[in-house]
């Protein structure tokens, strides 16, 4: 009989629902506007409420504004956010800010919608009422959205946001503002204590948000978090990490160190401290033997545009190598460094330098050192 009667329901249920949706689609079809549409939603449990059911009330508008949702997005096809947009300042009007606030939290929270697309919508609400950012950011937080799905929510929205509209520095401060948004979250999400991000989990995101090329690429977007407070190391690593996937990239990643002023010293490790793995087929084996010495010689060039010589002078340079990489290898990286063109007085200097420094026979602690 139980049964029965759940079957019952559940064909009620869908009757209900195909009413509903035939209403809209009529409503559609007569154009109303969305402020005359949202108050004339029907609502299930209205007839239920007693007047002290305060949280009952709220449910019964949360309902309503679902109800408005689904009236702007048609099942089975693309989200529109320039249309949610609109719903979003419909429910303003009606509500007030800080209730649509808790109502897109409630919303991802409890299903109700797409998870999704709640995300993305609590997105475009950042935008258009900035003041809610702190607020969203925390429930964010209460709900331990990882990093990166709040990254591409936050990038997604802004570029919807800039498409076709200011000029491009306008825009790219607003992405700035956006990039600077995540940091605030990522680092929360750190402190925290409960949640771990790495370094790998930052690469991987930038990975899948490429290209490297543009103004807005990945690796513009991490030399600008540079600046973010507490971002440098670990945008550094991203960036050294970046470099040996994406050759390709080097010569911005040098760039945005070197506006940054960053030591060569620092720039070396950063490029060299990268284990190399030598049990690699013979074709990868070579592809990585190009890129070693690819960033080799760029970062001879790092220190001739930072014009460091007089801090920094040759016998350094084969100093810091040295330690990387031992005696052996660095001395056939400087006679490698001789067929590149222009460079052939520079090998000659570091091999000399390196002849005065480490031909004689070290002792066996220093030598096990700087073999390391």
């Amino acid at each position: 009989m139980k049964s029965r009667a759940s079957a019952l329901q559940m064909a009620l249920s869908d009757l209900q629902a195909e009413a509903v949706e035939q209403k809209f689609s009529d409503w559609r079809e007569f154009g109303y506007r969305l402020d005359e549409t949202y108050d004339k939603m029907p609502i299930a449990e209205a007839g239920r409420l007693t007047a002290d059911d305060s949280r009952a009330r709220r449910y019964v508008v949360y309902d309503r504004m679902v109800q408005l949702l689904r009236y702007v997005h048609v099942p089975n096809s693309r989200v529109d956010l320039s249309e949610m947009g609109h719903v979003l300042d419909v429910l303003v009007e009606k509500r007030g800010e800080k209730e649509v606030t808790l109502f897109l939290h409630w919303l991802r929270k409890e299903g109700r919608f797409d998870p999704y697309m709640a995300t993305q919508l609590q997105g475009v609400f950042m935008v258009m009422y900035p003041e809610t950012v702190e607020e969203i950011l925390s429930q964010w937080l209460r709900s331990n959205v990882h990093p990166n799905d709040v990254y591409e929510t936050l990038v997604e929205v802004a570029a919807f946001h800039l498409r076709g509209r200011g000029s491009p520095e306008l825009q790219r401060k607003f992405l700035r503002s956006t990039l600077t948004q995540w940091a605030t979250y990522m680092h929360l999400y750190v402190a925290d204590g409960r949640f771990k991000y790495g370094n790998n989990d930052m690469r991987s995101l930038f990975v899948r948000n490429g290209p490297w090329a543009r103004d807005d690429g990945s690796v513009a977007r991490l030399t600008f978090l540079r600046s973010v407070d507490g971002m440098a190391d670990r945008v550094d690593n991203c960036l050294a990490a970046l470099v040996s996937t994406q050759p390709d990239s080097l010569q911005m990643v040098l760039d945005g160190w070197q506006e940054a002023f960053m030591h060569p010293g620092e720039v070396h490790r950063l490029l060299f401290n990268r284990p190399r793995d030598r049990a690699t087929p013979d074709a990868k084996e070579k592809v990585q033997e190009l890129t070693y010495r690819l960033k080799f010689v760029m970062w001879h060039h790092y220190f001739d545009v930072l014009n460091v010589n007089d801090v920094c002078d040759d016998g350094d340079r084969a100093k810091q190598v040295v330690g990387n990489t031992g005696t052996a290898e660095t001395t056939d990286l400087f006679q490698w460094l001789r067929s590149y063109s222009g460079m052939e007085d520079r090998a000659d200097n570091l091999l000399a330098a390196l002849a005065s420094r480490y031909l004689t026979p070290l002792p066996m602690k220093k030598r096990r050192k700087l073999h390391r």
